[in-house]
Formats: structure tokens, sequence, C-alpha cells
């Protein structure tokens, strides 16, 4: 055998024997081992990149035959306290079955996806972290939601979306990658050309204002239920509905206290699931509300 060749078997030998011992090799466990690969005989560990996000929308068309009720005590069943510090964590443990229900409830139509027992997420995302895919799963509940009611738009400032709202089935995919844009909520409102009255239907998609708006709301809701309590606390027929008159009050507040009664009507009525109320008893509502309830704000 002349030089060369015993050259090549030594090195065939070698390389028979690193492969081995790679075999042999044991890979740890612990939590950081799925994202370590070994390339080649070399061994070099690597990072992997994170799954690129999807949202799960498979299997949920059945359960929009289910009655509303039934869907938001399942909801609140999966989500537990929504103030827990470990929301997002549990969130992630029931994902699957959480987006088939809210999917369902945007079929049905009747509760908005602002006003159902959803977690949020924390103010501040880490890459990766379950509110990160909580927020973004948000995002495309509420693009479901638009796309369900009707809304139909092409989005003429952001070309890579341009079609999300233009066919009669929604693109969960598109959907997906328009989450993860890293967009504020104005910027994504005004490429979807959604106005107040449908933002206030939304838990994700919401401006600065609309948030403020919210955080007012939460603020004086006890100050509105007690002025409402004085002012009918000889009308009982009045005073067991106390609940709706604070929903109209929120709803005045979203969209405007002098918003037309009809959209005033449909906001109120995607609060609590039933069919909106005529618009004369809307405006006696808003009447009553802006006669003995809170000062008129400019």
């Amino acid at each position: 055998m002349n030089a060369a060749a015993i050259q090549h078997d030594t090195t065939m030998q070698a390389r028979d024997d690193l492969d081995s011992l790679l075999d042999d090799l044991s890979i740890p466990t612990h939590s950081g081992a799925s994202q370590l690969k070994l390339v080649g005989p070399a061994s070099i560990a690597v990072r992997t990149e994170s799954r690129a996000y999807e949202f799960p929308c498979d299997g949920w068309e059945h359960l929009a035959e289910v009655d509303d009720h039934i869907l938001l005590d399942r909801l609140r069943e999966l989500t537990g306290p929504l103030t827990s510090p470990t929301t997002s964590v549990r969130y992630m443990q029931h994902r699957v079955e959480i987006g088939q229900l809210g999917l369902a409830l945007n079929r049905r139509g009747k509760i908005a996806p602002r006003f159902r027992p959803l977690p949020k997420p924390a103010h501040t995302c880490a890459v990766g972290s379950p509110d990160e895919v909580l927020g973004r799963d948000r995002q495309v509940i509420d693009c479901h939601w638009l796309h369900e009611s009707g809304h139909r738009y092409v989005i003429d400032t952001e070309l890579d979306f341009r079609e999300l709202f233009t066919g009669e089935s929604f693109d969960f995919k598109g959907a997906a990658e328009f989450a993860r844009a890293k967009w504020t909520g104005e910027r994504k409102l005004q490429a979807l050309g959604i106005d107040d009255a449908l933002a206030a239907e939304l838990a994700a998609l919401q401006t600065d204002s609309i948030r403020e708006k919210w955080k007012r709301i939460d603020r004086s809701k006890a100050a509105w239920r007690s002025a409402l309590n004085n002012a009918t606390r000889r009308q009982r027929n009045v005073r067991s509905h106390i609940d709706d008159w604070i929903d109209v009050r929120v709803a005045m507040e979203l969209i405007g206290l002098d918003a037309p009664a009809h959209e005033l009507a449909s906001l109120v009525a995607r609060m609590r699931g039933t069919k909106p109320i005529d618009v004369r008893g809307m405006k006696r509502k808003v009447d009553t509300i802006k006669k003995r309830q809170c000062p008129r704000r400019s």
C-alpha cells in the first residue's frame, strides 16, 4: 500500500472514531439543552433561533354553535384570576382552547373582545415570553373579530398587509405577521381604518387615548354608581338596572357624550351580548345620565 493510501485510511479511521465518540456523548438535560446542537465533526455548539410566532386556529368552528354564556364561563375557568402574577403562564397552559373560545365568540358576534375575561400581558414583555405570545394572540383575536364583523378594508399604507382585510376568509398567517409588527397602536388602527366606536370593542389594538379613557373609567365607576343610586333611590324599577346604566355611561365615556345614539346602543349591546336597545330608549338614558349624574367635560 502506498503512502497516500495509508494516509487516507488513517484519516477515515480518525473520523470513524470521532463519530463514535459523538454518538456516545451524553447531552445535558438542563433547560438550555434544547437550544444546543452538534454541528459536524467539530461539534460546535450553536444557539438555535426561537420558533416563529403562529396563532393556533384549528378546530374551533363547532364551538360557534354553543351559547355565549357557556363559552364565557369556560373562558373564565381557563384564564383564572386575571390579576394573578402567573396569569400569562397559566394562559400558555390553556392557550389552544382559549384561542378556540375567542374565535367562536367572534363568530357568534355578540360580545366584543374587550368585554371578555381575557388576561393582559405585562407592560414590558421579554422576547419569546408568555406575555409576548399573549399580547400577540390578543391582537389576532381583535383582527378576527373585525373580519367576522364585516370589516373589509384595503390597507394602502402598509403594503405587506394590503389584502389582510379584503378576502372573505380570514388570513390567520397574515394576522399573525401583523401582530408581530412592532408598531404603535395608533399606527395599526390607522392602517386598518378603524374609528373610535369600533376601536372601543377591541382588547389589544388600542391608542394611548383609549387606554387613558379606560383608566379614567376604572377610577370613576364607584362614583357613577353612587350618583345613580342617590338619583334613583325612590325608583326601585330603575335601581334594579344600575349595571345597565353604568354600561351606558362607560360607552359615553369611550366614544363621546354626544355620540350618536345608535353607536352607543351598539357598543352597549356588545358589552352584554344582547340586542341593541332602540334609539329612542338610548337617547332617554343618555339625557338622564347627563342631567343627573356626572358633570359635562369639554
